[in-house]
């Protein structure tokens, strides 16, 4: 009992340090359990594009801390038939660490996110506590990997407003038929 409390508390602080800011999380995985054998089924590829950048390209300035920050529109494309909600994750990969700029999950499952979405299912908590898209803004001169994760989900998640990426990540779990990424890189310099 000692070491499975042990084992609790260990991966409850490992997951913690990842909410407050920073994250080392990968995405979860869909699996399937009979009274046997649990197999782990890789969700289905999705395409996500922006017509703001390309994957890899820079983030033009307007949706940056620079410009307006406003969230742009994104286009999700080949989301599995069962795909009841969308949930979004945008890292931040910088010189000082990982940082969570965006979550947002039970949004309806439609080829467009759309500009400034933050009415369009339920916002969670991003950088620093925040509610909604935080834009990308790296210190000094360094250039920041923005990386964006479409979740698509075979069920609605219920979390209320203001849910960490942590927890997201866990209600995720086993219930992602399709991800798809779009990155996109920023510098003020």
């Amino acid at each position: 009992m000692r070491r499975l409390l042990f084992f609790s508390v260990v991966v409850c602080l490992g997951l913690t340090s990842c909410s407050g800011g920073t994250s080392t999380t990968s995405p979860p995985s869909t699996t399937s359990t009979t009274t046997t054998t649990t197999t782990t089924v890789p969700p289905l590829a999705i395409a996500v594009t922006s017509s703001a950048y390309g994957d890899g390209e820079q983030i033009p300035a307007e949706f940056t801390c620079d410009g307006e920050g406003t969230q742009p529109s994104y286009t999700v494309s080949g989301l599995p038939s069962g795909t009841m909600s969308i949930a979004v994750v945008m890292e931040a990969r910088v010189p000082q660490g990982v940082f969570v700029h965006w979550v947002q999950y039970d949004m309806p499952p439609e080829s467009e996110i759309p500009a400034d979405a933050i009415d369009v299912g339920t916002v969670g908590a991003g950088l620093f506590g925040a509610l909604g898209y935080a834009p990308p803004c790296p210190l000094g001169d360094a250039v920041g990997v923005y990386t964006l994760q479409v979740f698509a989900v075979d069920s609605i998640l219920g979390l209320d407003e203001g849910a960490s990426q942590t927890k997201l990540l866990r209600e995720l779990e086993g219930r992602v038929i399709g991800l798809g990424e779009l990155t996109g890189e920023y510098s003020r310099s």
